[in-house]
């Protein structure tokens, strides 16, 4: 177990492609950290670095204070899981497992107690002659895990580990996933796009967009007080609305104009070091959660909007609908499934005015709502 540290961490290639700019982050001894953004956010590349597969072009990697940038691979003491298994197709999965430590020169002995240890941790012992060609995508994955286990090492690096698996794999994978860290209790670094995945598996997680860090924190904290619009977007399934709108003041506090809808504040925390005044009477954009929205019942309709498409999943359906004022916008409500929407449907729109999240224009957090 170790704690690393990414100091001021930048790489740009050949092409001029710069994958991480000034990337500042700690990952504590033990603790389990998720790497999320979309393609080319330079998630990958971060987890490549502290591997030692590529060389940054400044800032150090240390783990556990010692600096190790310059330090090839192996004497790093990482295991690094990938998304394809990498798994050699002619050994069986007892030699996989081996192999690790045959390179290392290991004692037999030790080779077959750590071999057995990871197979019970795994439930791979009635595998362990199977080559990979007899063996499921998930069992495939577990191998390799088993392989990184073996080892022993100070960190796991995990590169999108899940993505070649179907849904309900990935789903069962995670949960083994998430366990057997606690269990083992390694520093973990996990990298993934898929901010579902990284709400449910991170203890923290850390949000990258165009190589640089947009915010880290506790799932919990990214979902109901996002730094930015990027932010409030990325994190949430789906992600937050955000919308052109000014504030004003209102007889009773600040006020949100919107689509010809006064909007006033209620509850909710400004950010710290902000001040809601300095954005009276300017353009900012307001954030709503999908599930902020409802149908009206009489008498308490705020607006209306045409209904583009609707995700009926069984338990809910996600609405579609045309941006009230003509942005162009797309507006997304999560409805309860009781409620009869078809495409072309106007609907009546009522707004949890407790739940408003404002942004600047340039997209940092101004104020954040009751989620």
């Amino acid at each position: 177990m170790a704690r690393v540290e990414l100091v001021r961490l930048s790489k740009t290639f050949a092409d001029g492609t710069r994958a991480l700019v000034d990337l500042d982050l700690a990952v504590d001894d033990g603790e389990f950290l998720v790497l999320v953004g979309p393609s080319g956010c330079g998630k990958s590349t971060a987890l490549r670095l502290l591997a030692g597969l590529e060389s940054p072009d400044g800032g150090e990697i240390r783990i556990d204070g010692e600096v190790v940038t310059a330090l090839s691979p192996q004497q790093r003491n990482i295991a690094m899981v990938f998304q394809n298994y990498a798994l050699y197709p002619h050994m069986s999965v007892r030699a996989n497992l081996a192999f690790p430590l045959r390179m290392r020169k290991f004692a037999r002995a030790e080779i077959a107690r750590r071999v057995q240890a990871a197979a019970e941790l795994l439930e791979l012992g009635a595998l362990l002659e199977r080559r990979p060609q007899e063996l499921s995508g998930g069992q495939r994955q577990r191998v390799a895990m088993g392989r990184a286990i073996v080892r022993e090492p100070r960190v796991f690096l995990m590169d999108e580990p899940l993505s070649n698996l179907d849904a309900r794999l990935r789903v069962q994978i995670r949960t083994d996933i998430a366990n057997l860290q606690r269990r083992l209790g390694t520093t973990t670094l996990y990298v993934t796009h898929d901010q579902v995945e990284a709400m449910t598996l991170g203890q923290r997680v850390a949000v990258l967009n165009a190589g640089r860090l947009q915010q880290s924190g506790e799932p919990q904290v990214l979902y109901r007080r996002p730094a930015n619009t990027f932010v409030a977007g990325f994190i949430g399934s789906p992600g937050m609305n955000t919308l052109p709108a000014r504030l004003e003041p209102g007889e009773t506090g600040p006020a949100v104009h919107w689509s010809g809808a006064v909007l006033p504040l209620q509850g909710g925390t400004t950010v710290p070091g902000r001040s809601l005044g300095d954005f009276s009477g300017q353009k900012v954009l307001l954030g709503l959660r999908p599930d902020a929205l409802r149908v009206a019942t009489a008498g308490e309709a705020i607006l209306s909007a045409t209904v583009q498409a609707v995700e009926a999943l069984g338990h809910e359906q996600l609405v579609y609908l045309d941006s009230p004022g003509g942005s162009g916008d797309t507006l997304i409500a999560r409805l309860d499934t009781r409620t009869r929407v078809t495409a072309g449907d106007t609907l009546p729109l009522h707004v949890d005015a407790a739940r408003l999240y404002l942004f600047a224009a340039t997209g940092e957090a101004i104020h954040w709502g009751s989620s």
